[in-house]
């Protein structure tokens, strides 16, 4: 299972299906443990707390979605999705989403909160690929784990100069080829996701 996450008010209030002001007045009455950081002037929460106040309240279904791990899926063709889902099983912690088009991409970052962002490269293209600058958009306030995948030839991948810029931007933590198969890429999904591998 994933490791304790710390959460600010914000992301602890969209889990609680709370207003912000209503998570920091729980705060404050020690109803939910949290911790105010001096340094960065604000309060974190870790998941453990959050799903100690679920219980407490007896929201079931609302600690079923915090205990759930999220991936969020960018890519104009559902089949690597779907190898993806079956690759982690029925029974799996994680809950996987796609996106096909830019233009979803910044509501479902917002509204699904992903541990870690997919996102397939298709082909090489002179200018931006859209669906990377729509997640270096949408993610410029909430920075999220980023996994690109492709399967180019690395002699394409390199001469994609738009591309490498748009990288080192988003600070890619894999880039894998799945030409060989989707294996690699689920395995670089549990380690953003913090899932033991067996």
């Amino acid at each position: 299972m994933q490791t304790p996450k710390l959460l600010n008010i914000d992301q602890a209030a969209q889990i609680l299906g709370l207003t912000p002001q209503q998570v920091l007045e729980l705060c404050k009455k020690r109803e939910i443990v949290a911790q105010y950081l001096e340094n960065t002037g604000s309060w974190m929460i870790t998941q453990r707390a959050v799903v100690a106040y679920l219980s407490r309240t007896r929201q079931w279904q609302a600690i079923k979605r915090t205990l759930t791990c999220r991936a969020l899926m960018i890519d104009g063709d559902s089949r690597a999705h779907s190898l993806v889902q079956t690759s982690f099983g029925r029974k799996s912690p994680v809950e996987i989403r796609l996106c096909t088009k830019p233009e979803e991409i910044a509501g479902a970052l917002k509204t699904f909160l992903p541990d870690c962002v997919c996102i397939r490269i298709v082909r090489p293209r002179p200018d931006k690929d859209p669906f990377v600058e729509a997640v270096i958009q949408a993610t410029h306030d909430r920075p999220v784990k980023v996994i690109l995948f492709h399967n180019l030839p690395a002699q394409l991948l390199q001469r994609m100069d738009a591309l490498n810029e748009q990288i080192k931007s988003l600070h890619v933590e894999f880039l894998i080829n799945i030409t060989p198969g989707i294996q690699p890429l689920v395995e670089a999904m549990k380690v953003e996701l913090g899932i033991k591998t067996s």
